[in-house]
């Protein structure tokens, strides 16, 4: 199921944040994208697990991810002054794992149905969309940074053929880096190929060495042969064949009893060459700016010279014909290029081009397309907006006085757009990537973790917003004034019964086993109700000298609600359920079988509560 690969990479996030001494808070972002919108849910539901602010889950066709630009780079429509915003500038990855659609021949162990489905023209029809979107995540790469192709298939044409035409398209700014020794003596696999050859798509039984053999009715069609399908061959490629060899792996099943599975590792050494669509943009721009400038300068002296209202008109049919006259000239100047084809193309209808590929072999010539128009930059997503922006400076302070939050905080808390339920808490990494702007429109399906919720309980009075569990970790990080510490045995009562007397949760702050209970006091009580607890939603933590006891180390809080006599949990039974087995140190009986509602939290109280035999018992 998706989001696997999706949660290990923010728990690595995590353990970096730890290992940074941040409080454990991550300051990056995991933008984790799936075109599918039903395995995007999926995604988005396995990630919510993790309740980690840095998590962003995109529906986007991958090879097409857009550039996003920092606020502000680009103009407010196509006809504002000025260049547009120059591709350096675009916001950069780190690290980008290229997990791309594949034919799943590598899985045949769990799926062993897939060879009644299974033909030669799988791998053939998705290595352009896989190389594309290769080279798509080569470009969103920063200089330094590394890039993981992986699939499970074992057909070289998803595999080494994909590998081998980045590297020739993009030369020596990237390179294929191999696995450590340590990492490759703990992972038995084969080495890539460096040799292979191509099907015919159609007939069995044949196939061909290079793209010198392929007749002309299978280099044009709906499904032909492309170039990049072939091994490296001419001058200068035998450091390809070298790089494919020493920096891919293929797990093949028998070595590791696993699935088959392919990976390749890149790393982005320079800026990469400038495709053919990127020079002809550029060229354009250049000249309609030329051009615009000088329709500028004609109007304004015809404004000067003539003084009157037809003036205006003048100057609007100049700008345009200037404008028609650029695309014109670059329409003329640009000779048809190969190019991976803009959004709305088929994925067959172009080819990227090749290096050191011998005279007339290169891939056949795609059309070449009028002059782009300068697209609007827009904010990146229109499904979160910011708590501000959406509920009003007052909804924001109120939150921030009573949870003892920094106001500088407040672009860190955003909200579905239309909706006002729930407030979602942001990493910085997530908040920086929220106010860019892109040309093309994408859809958030997850941004951030659920961090406050609107007030269901009567006794939320001090304030209309509640703590909700999944991000309450991330807010205690943050710095969060409504919270208290409570020993081991008091914390698993609270859990078990969902509900403590406050003389109780007062006769154990007395006696040290709650810590924190007099911050909660309120301010305004007098006479007989002094030193009374303000109601509200506050957080209930592990007491830190008991935290080392936990299996994980992992801070351990639960969301509850103080009301006029009693401390009530505000989880639902399943979040109840879980932290439960991380107190504990071991499941439940009910969640080992699958239950996730109060019987499981019934059956782990009970059996921590339960005497153990001793010693000297059998």
């Amino acid at each position: 199921a998706p989001g696997s690969k999706a949660s290990q990479l923010v728990e690595l996030m995590r353990l970096g944040a730890e290992a940074a001494g941040t409080g454990g808070e991550p300051t990056g972002a995991v933008v984790a994208n799936d075109i599918d919108a039903r395995r995007a849910e999926v995604l988005t539901r396995a990630l919510n697990r993790l309740a980690s602010p840095a998590t962003v889950v995109t529906t986007v066709d991958a090879q097409y991810f857009p550039n996003c630009f920092p606020a502000g780079s680009g103009a407010a429509d196509v006809e504002a002054e000025g260049p547009a915003p120059a591709l350096h500038e675009a916001l950069r990855f780190d690290r980008v794992l290229c997990d791309v659609p594949c034919s799943g021949d590598g899985t045949m162990r769990k799926t062993p149905y897939i060879w009644k489905s299974w033909t030669l023209r799988d791998g053939l029809a998705l290595h352009i969309r896989q190389l594309n979107i290769l080279n798509r995540g080569l470009d969103l790469l920063k200089v330094g940074g590394r890039l993981v192709y992986s699939t499970c298939s074992l057909n070289p044409m998803e595999d080494e053929a994909v590998v081998a035409g980045a590297l020739r398209r993009h030369g020596a700014a990237i390179a294929l880096v191999p696995p450590r020794p340590p990492l490759g003596e703990q992972l038995r696999a084969a080495r890539g190929l460096k040799r292979w050859v191509v099907p015919h798509p159609r007939e069995e039984g044949v196939f061909f060495e290079s793209y010198a053999d392929v007749p002309g009715e299978l280099k044009d069609g709906k499904l032909k042969l492309l170039p990049t399908m072939f091994p490296p061959f001419g001058e200068g490629t035998d450091g390809i064949s070298v790089q494919l060899q020493e920096g891919c792996r293929r797990f093949l099943p028998h070595l590791m009893d696993t699935g088959g599975f392919f990976v390749a590792t890149f790393e982005k050494r320079a800026e990469l060459p400038p495709s053919a669509k990127a020079r002809r943009e550029a060229r354009a721009e250049a000249l309609r700016e030329e051009r615009a400038a000088a329709a500028r300068a004609e109007a304004d002296e015809a404004t000067t010279a003539a003084q009157a209202p037809e003036a205006a008109e003048v100057a609007e049919e100049a700008v345009e014909e200037a404008a028609e006259a650029a695309e014109a000239d670059v329409e003329a100047a640009t000779p048809e290029a190969v190019e991976e084809g803009p959004p709305g193309a088929g994925p067959q209808e172009a080819s990227p081009p090749l290096q050191g590929a011998p005279a007339g072999l290169a891939a056949a010539p795609a059309t070449s397309p009028a002059p782009p128009v300068r697209q609007a930059l827009r904010r990146i997503t229109k499904e979160y907006v910011g708590l501000e922006q959406a509920l009003g400076a007052a909804a924001w302070q109120e939150i921030a006085d009573f949870y003892g939050l920094g106001r500088e905080l407040s672009c860190r808390f955003v909200v579905r757009s239309g909706g006002d339920k729930g407030v979602f808490l942001l990493s910085e990494g997530v908040q920086h990537l929220l106010v860019t702007e892109t040309r093309l429109p994408t859809r958030m399906v997850l941004c951030g973790v659920l961090a406050l919720q609107r007030a269901q309980s009567y006794h939320v009075r001090a304030c209309a917003w509640q703590l909700a569990q999944e991000g309450l970790a991330a807010l205690c990080a943050l710095g969060l004034r409504r919270r208290i510490s409570a020993r081991r045995p008091l914390l698993r009562r609270l859990l078990v019964e969902r509900d403590l007397p406050l003389a109780e949760v007062r006769a154990a702050a007395a006696a040290g086993d709650v810590s924190g209970l007099d911050a909660m006091a309120d301010p305004e009580s007098s006479g007989d109700d002094a030193g009374g607890l303000l109601p509200g939603s506050l957080a209930v933590a592990l007491h830190g000298d008991d935290v080392g006891a936990n299996s994980d180390g992992l801070p351990l809080v639960v969301a509850a609600t103080i009301s006029d006599d009693a401390l009530e949990l505000a989880a639902n039974n399943a979040e109840v359920a879980a932290l439960l087995e991380d107190l504990c140190g071991q499941p439940s009986v009910d969640g080992i079988l699958g239950g996730t509602g109060a019987s499981a939290v019934a059956e782990a109280g009970a059996a921590d509560e339960a005497p153990r035999p001793t010693a000297n018992e059998p």
